[in-house]
């Protein structure tokens, strides 16, 4: 049985970093103790046993589209106000109106560059996306595994096929009809009344994930922000997945 917790929540600026909410919900150990303190008050919310520090939990962020369910299509957000504005598990890449994808996409942010990688058979594609969904494969590796030297950034995704095209990406800011699979906006502009609209903040280029619910009369905005933010984040956690890692002590001895 699976459970939603808390990994971090906004707190004007006390939340997670875009790749350190990814390290986290991949698996990596907790060797922070202010943010242990911090993480297991939201375990406990959540009906979590506490973790040790050096231990970990590994789950699911939240997708773009989870997050249009509780924000649009339900109150769920009533519960968890703080948490917002979240990181989402969806990852984006995208160049500049009508360019290339080539074969990197890249996106700089407070001196530090993010790196994606595009698959061969889309680098001729323009006017596109690409999207990935954070999540684990059958052989229990995480999807997107953020590989960091120095100063870059690297997306490195371990089943590369998970990686979706999408045509008809938004030129510029506006109402758009979202996609049915990662519930991100495409195609022509459209009438903002409409109950399957929803808002695109759009950027020259990006690499990262989305974030939703920068203000809670927004449910329906979709945005892109600076990686070295701090936003709160969701996740989905089963119980054989906490403390699945052995502590620093443990594994010294």
């Amino acid at each position: 049985m699976s459970t939603v917790t808390k990994i971090a929540q906004y707190d004007d600026g006390k939340g997670l970093k875009q790749a350190n909410a990814i390290r986290i919900a991949n698996g990596g150990p907790i060797t922070n103790h202010r943010y242990l303190q911090r993480l297991n008050t939201f375990l406990r919310e959540a009906g979590i046993k506490e973790i040790e520090f050096g231990s970990s939990i590994k789950g699911k962020l939240l997708s773009n589209k989870e997050f249009d369910s509780r924000l649009v299509l339900s109150d769920a957000w009533r519960s968890e106000k703080h948490v917002y504005p979240v990181w989402t598990g969806t990852l984006v890449a995208f160049k500049e109106n009508g360019a290339k994808l080539g074969d990197v996409i890249r996106y700089n942010d407070s001196g530090n560059t993010y790196f994606f990688e595009v698959p061969k058979e889309y680098q001729n594609e323009r006017n596109a996306a690409l999207a990935v969904d954070h999540g684990f494969l059958a052989d229990g590796r995480p999807l997107i595994i953020p590989t960091m030297k120095k100063t870059e950034i690297t997306y490195n995704i371990a089943d590369p096929s998970q990686i979706e095209l999408l045509q008809r990406f938004p030129s510029g800011n506006g109402w758009y009809n979202a996609d049915n699979k990662f519930g991100i906006p495409l195609g022509e502009e459209i009438p903002p009344d409409r109950a399957d609209a929803r808002y695109f903040f759009r950027i020259h280029n990006y690499v990262g994930l989305l974030v939703r619910g920068p203000y809670l009369k927004a449910h329906r905005h979709i945005a892109w922000s600076w990686p070295s933010q701090h936003f709160g984040a969701l996740m989905e956690v089963d119980g054989a997945s906490i403390g699945a890692q052995k502590t620093i002590q443990e594994r010294k001895a």
